[in-house]
């Protein structure tokens, strides 16, 4: 164990060099004081500048490397009812988990950020459950028959979708080709 000192609830960053109070630091099971080198701001950076960009082109990488292998398996009606099942199972703990990680600020924002798109999805849920739209039962791309959802190129009209499967969804928002 390497040994740091904190003197008067202070501590000193291995990246900032700033002291700072001992509540601005992580914990820690390898240092002695118990308390991470570098302090939670500096981790923040340190994420956000190279532990993150290289994740996402690592996930990048390895999903244009396995695509169909991975496709073929999601797209399963085996593996859909797996993950329905799980979510039926641990409904409670899930929501719970929902609740203390996803806080109210951050969910506040995001409503906000995102009011057109929510208001755009209502319309058209109404619509369909009044039954002046009726959801196809296939994907407009591909023709798959499993999970269709409906796709707005521009929320300010709800009414004007494309009707897509999920991969092809995704496909659609997160561009890896």
């Amino acid at each position: 164990m390497r040994e740091v000192k904190v003197v008067n609830g202070l501590k000193l960053c291995s990246r900032c060099k700033q002291e700072k109070e001992v509540s601005c630091f992580g914990k820690s099971k390898i240092i002695k004081c118990g308390l991470r080198g570098e302090c939670n701001e500096c981790r923040k950076i340190v994420y956000a500048t190279e532990i993150k960009p290289h994740n996402n082109q690592y996930f990048r990488e390895y999903y244009l490397k396995n695509k169909e292998n991975i496709q073929a398996k999601v797209n399963t009606p085996e593996f859909r009812k797996k993950v329905r099942e799980y979510y039926r199972k641990n409904a409670d703990k899930l929501r719970e988990r929902n609740r203390k990680y996803k806080y109210p600020e951050i969910r506040k924002r995001e409503k906000e950020k995102h009011k057109l798109h929510i208001a755009a999805r209502k319309k058209l849920n109404r619509a369909i459950a009044r039954g002046q739209f009726e959801r196809p039962s296939k994907c407009q791309e591909c023709g798959s028959m499993n999970d269709i959802e409906a796709h707005h190129e521009d929320y300010r009209f709800a009414y004007q979708v494309e009707w897509l499967c999920v991969i092809c969804h995704n496909k659609r928002h997160y561009k890896y080709e």
